[in-house]
């Protein structure tokens, strides 16, 4: 029945071309001139700019010197240079993508940097990779704001692995550094794992939220919290040889200054 119904369709069809003796159809012959793509390049859907020496060149202080807006990547692995820092970022408004690579500073001959952002910037992501062995701080930007930090991996590092101002900072691990996260307010730390490290591994202030957190084997103080407004909740301290957390006074302010600071749900071990 289905087919008879197809042959009733196609056959007045065939009529209307064999009468006319025409079936119009599209043409055929390419335009003249050299096939030129019709896609998008890939700049033009996401432009993003490789870090080197000719896209960010250094100065005497960094290797490389990101100074312009935009989304930048690593294309292979950065060794140090003598006691240079590796990056500097010097505007606002920059994504790095490490790309899966690491920045190593084992070639390092004095304290340095893996990233320094270099004055009070904002809007810069860092994420994806690796920072490791270096003498001084991983990530460094104590007058910096409004940062994003994520997927990375810390290591043996003699300072700090992230020193800013105010970052949101998940999904991020840190192992054998002294000290991970420290923030002077308006942070939040979450998800993420620190192993193995020393000094106060997590060190915020007023308006900081840390959470969700497993902190083994670390610490002069695990969290230390200096302010008011936080909150610390869910996170698992474990194996922790002296203070799990540490909510400071002095410095003008009192106990008082803490009645919204909540605890609800810390796992000794």
């Amino acid at each position: 029945m289905i087919a008879s119904v197809g042959r009733r369709f196609a056959l007045p069809v065939l009529a209307l071309c064999g009468a006319s003796g025409i079936c119009l159809a599209g043409d055929l012959t390419p335009p003249p001139g050299p096939v030129a793509p019709t896609a998008k390049p890939l700049t033009d859907v996401e432009p993003r700019t490789a870090v080197n020496a000719e896209n960010t060149p250094g100065d005497a202080s960094a290797s490389f010197v990101i100074a312009q807006p935009g989304s930048y990547y690593l294309t292979g692995n950065l060794q140090a240079d003598a006691a240079k820092d590796a990056i500097h970022i010097s505007t606002d408004n920059v994504t790095l993508d490490l790309n899966g690579f690491t920045i190593d500073g084992a070639t390092a001959t004095g304290p340095s940097t893996a990233i320094s952002i270099t004055d009070d910037y904002m809007g810069i992501t860092i994420a994806n990779g690796n920072i490791a062995n270096w003498l001084d701080v991983g990530i460094h930007g104590e007058d910096a704001t409004e940062l994003e930090f994520h997927d990375l991996r810390f290591s043996d590092l003699g300072g700090e692995a992230i020193l800013i101002g105010a970052a949101h900072c998940h999904d991020c691990s840190f192992h054998r550094c002294d000290g991970a996260f420290s923030a002077s307010s308006n942070a939040i730390l979450e998800d993420s794992l620190i192993t193995d490290s020393t000094g106060a591994v997590v060190d915020v202030g007023t308006g900081s939220v840390v959470r969700r957190n497993t902190i083994r084997n670390s610490g002069t103080f695990a969290i230390r919290f200096a302010g008011s407004d936080g909150l610390i909740e869910d996170n698992s301290i474990i194996d922790t040889p002296n203070i799990g957390i540490n909510v400071a006074t002095g410095n003008g302010t009192t106990a008082a200054s803490y009645t919204h600071l909540t605890l609800p749900t810390i796992h000794p071990a």
